[in-house]
């Protein structure tokens, strides 16, 4: 694995990890190591389940569980492409660094 070192981080957000890291139970370095993972995982892009309409209509209640996990493409009769996911995953999107062109 790879060593990071980041300069000149603020003294308050220095003692804020710091103190969250105690709380924790963890080292301010551990913090900041899973926060950067994690946002990285969170930003990977789904994978798309792909689907027919017929097939949403015939297991929809298997899907709507499911699309918690990951979102589900559904294609009508004419291949047009529709995204079913949560909300939060829509916005967060949004206000990421790949916001769609209005």
């Amino acid at each position: 694995m790879v060593d990071l070192t980041i300069h000149d981080i603020p003294d308050g957000v220095l003692h804020l990890l710091e103190r969250v890291a105690a709380h924790r139970g963890m080292t301010a370095e551990d913090l900041v190591r899973e926060k950067i993972c994690n946002a990285f995982r969170v930003s990977k892009p789904p994978r798309l389940v792909e689907i027919t309409e017929e097939q949403f209509r015939e297991n929809i209640d298997a899907l709507m569980a499911a699309y918690d996990q990951e979102p589900i493409v559904i294609v009508d009769e004419k291949g047009r492409r529709f995204v079913l996911m949560p909300v939060d995953l829509y916005e967060a999107r949004l206000t990421g660094p790949h916001k769609p062109k209005v």
